[in-house]
């Protein structure tokens, strides 16, 4: 009996989360919803991906609005809006950050429960440390309002938790960059590691 309930409660916590409004980001395959999108590049030098925004719904989308970075050596250049469902306004400004990313539904609301794709852009690092650099944000004008309710939503970005998406309202990290050792300070790591071995 009590494996039952818990794979009831199991089940209904999924179910919860699937649910859940979130907006999150895909690049070459990589990143899912409820997950950080993590890029992997190697040092020196800069990486660049291909990034996409995407938003699923569990009720009709009217309003986003939201800002990503800044962050120590991330670029962005502005690809653009995907979707149609939406005409939209305002334009991304700073070369440190994305911000005034905000669209606003015109017709036919409201919009079925869904994915959609909310904009895309050029993501670049420049930087030879090895080490992680996360990329977060923060609601921006536009939020996130309902087309049923015409209310601000319940939204969670990435992996982040859920809160409702006032103007200003920070979140947690969405895009994480691993940059790797050069292969010379891996070689030497590995010939400490030998060395190590070796004397015991």
């Amino acid at each position: 009996m009590k494996k039952l309930l818990a794979l009831v409660l199991v089940a209904a916590l999924a179910t919860t989360a699937s649910a859940a409004n979130q907006v999150w980001f895909t690049s070459g395959g990589a990143g899912a919803i409820g997950t950080v999108l993590e890029l992997t590049q190697a040092a020196p030098g800069a990486g660049s991906w291909e990034v996409e925004a995407r938003f699923t719904a569990e009720e009709g989308i009217w309003t986003f609005g939201f800002d990503l970075g800044p962050a120590p050596g991330v670029s962005y250049a502005w690809g653009g809006y995907d979707i149609s469902p939406f005409d939209l306004n305002g334009s991304p400004v700073g070369g440190n950050s994305l911000i005034n990313m905000y669209g606003i539904t015109v017709a036919g609301s409201p919009k079925p429960a869904g994915t959609y794709q909310l904009f895309h852009f050029t993501l670049s690092v420049n930087t030879v440390a090895p080490g992680e650099t996360l990329i977060g944000g923060n609601i921006n004008d536009g939020e996130f309002v309902s087309a049923v309710t015409y209310d601000y939503m319940t939204v969670s970005f990435a992996g982040g938790p859920e809160f409702v998406a006032e103007t200003g309202t920070p979140f947690g990290p969405v895009i994480k960059i691993t940059t790797l050792p050069e292969p010379a300070t891996l070689a030497l790591l590995a010939i400490g590691a030998l060395a190590l071995i070796r004397r015991r």
